[in-house]
C-alpha cells in the first residue's frame, strides 16, 4: 500500500512539474513564428528589408511586455534594433524573439530604467 501512494504521488505531483526544457506550460496559448502562414501581411510587409532574414530562422513573434518579461528572466546574449522598430532578442539558450518596440530605442530606455547592461546589443 505505501509503495503504491509512492507511485500515485511521482506520477501525479511530480512527474507534471517535469521538462525536458524546464519552462512554464504554454497551455492553449499559440506561438506565432515569423513563419507562420497566417500572419498579417502588413506585420511582414513591416519588416522591411530584413524579412528574409527574420523568415530565416523562424523567431517567435512577442509583445512588448513579454519582451521585457524575458529581458528582466533569461540571460540574455543579445539582440539588434532595426530602423522599423522591430528588435531582435536572442538568449543563451538559442531562442529567437522577434517584437515591435513601442517606440524607437524603447529597449535603451527599459534597459537604463532596470541598470540593466547593454552588451550585445546593437542597433541597424
Amino acid at each position: 500500500m505505501k509503495k503504491t501512494i509512492t507511485i500515485l504521488l511521482f506520477m501525479f505531483v511530480l512527474l507534471p512539474g517535469c521538462s525536458s526544457r524546464n519552462e512554464p506550460e504554454q497551455g492553449n496559448i499559440k506561438i506565432i513564428t515569423t513563419r507562420d502562414t497566417d500572419l498579417d501581411p502588413e506585420v511582414v510587409a513591416s519588416w522591411g528589408r530584413q524579412k528574409e532574414y527574420f523568415l530565416e530562422d523562424n523567431r517567435e513573434i512577442i509583445d512588448w511586455p513579454k519582451a521585457e518579461e524575458i529581458l528582466l528572466s533569461e540571460k540574455i546574449r543579445g539582440g539588434k534594433q532595426y530602423h522599423t522598430r522591430w528588435l531582435t532578442i536572442y538568449t543563451e539558450d538559442d531562442r529567437k524573439y522577434l517584437v515591435r518596440q513601442p517606440e524607437m530605442d524603447a529597449l535603451w530606455k527599459f534597459m537604463e530604467a532596470k541598470g540593466m547592461d547593454l552588451q550585445g546589443f546593437g542597433t541597424e
